[in-house]
């Protein structure tokens, strides 16, 4: 479902995070909105996206998300948001 909503993964801290810590690229800004995020993910995990490279593996998604958890529970910290 690639055409689906970036919504039904992420939440909305989760979205803005990524937006904040992730450039747009023209291969980000051609894709589908879940394809898009899941893509920022990624790159936060570590992929850099080459077009010659394969699409983004378990490995670079489980980063990304790790990554995405530690900023997101480090921003409710720092805003109250936490405890």
């Amino acid at each position: 479902m690639p055409t689906a909503p970036a919504e039904i993964a992420f939440s909305d801290t989760e979205l803005k995070i990524l937006d904040a810590m992730v450039k747009d690229t023209a291969q980000i800004m051609s894709s589908p909105p879940l394809e898009k995020y899941t893509i920022k993910l990624a790159q936060l995990g570590g992929y850099t996206g080459n077009k010659n490279k394969y699409p983004p593996g378990n490995i670079v998604i489980w980063r990304g998300l790790r990554r995405l958890n530690e900023i997101q529970m480090g921003w409710e910290i720092a805003t109250g948001r936490c405890g």
